[in-house]
């Protein structure tokens, strides 16, 4: 439980420059304290925030990211990127559990048996939207809590996404011409 609040305290430590009116569009229900929960939506905010960039938001995250295609890769490879960025005070917890509980199916140990399974992030990520839309509609607060943390993964991934591309083009790059 531990590292969970440990990966706060980074998050509240990287961000802590950043002091944005706090936007209740991105307040959540962690079942954090006060003070956890406003880390929590600080950062939910922070990646929302448009005016600082992807590369700034990922400064320090050195993981070599040209082979990953989130149309095309593995909950390992997700929770491996998902723990560099934890580790690093880059997103928090939540937001790294809705980077990786992609397509999870477990035996009836309750042993993970896909981990290597090829997944799409974003046909998932569209699937979990429309799953939602009807409960919001309806009025269920789970629901709406459960969209903000979506949304911030998707931002998250979407700048993930983008990084790969940029190292991808690099090895593209004719040095010797």
């Amino acid at each position: 439980m531990s590292f969970m609040y440990d990966n706060l305290e980074r998050v509240r430590d990287r961000i802590a420059y950043y002091n944005p009116k706090p936007d209740a569009r991105y307040r959540g229900d962690s079942g954090f304290n006060v003070e956890e929960e406003n880390i929590a939506q600080k950062i939910r905010q922070y990646w929302a925030d448009t005016t600082i960039s992807d590369e700034e938001k990922l400064l320090g995250f050195e993981m070599d990211l040209a082979d990953f295609d989130p149309r095309n890769t593995t909950f390992m490879e997700l929770n491996r990127i998902a723990l560099g960025l934890e580790a690093l005070g880059i997103i928090d917890g939540t937001t790294g559990g809705v980077l990786t509980n992609i397509e999870i199916d477990y035996d009836s140990n309750g042993n993970q048996i896909n981990k290597d399974k090829r997944v799409n992030v974003f046909e998932t990520f569209d699937r979990s939207l429309e799953f939602l839309k009807g409960y919001i509609a309806d009025g269920f607060d789970f629901a709406n809590d459960t969209l903000i943390k979506l949304n911030a993964g998707i931002t998250v991934m979407l700048a993930l996404e983008a990084r790969a591309q940029a190292s991808r083009d690099a090895r593209l790059v004719d040095t010797h011409a």
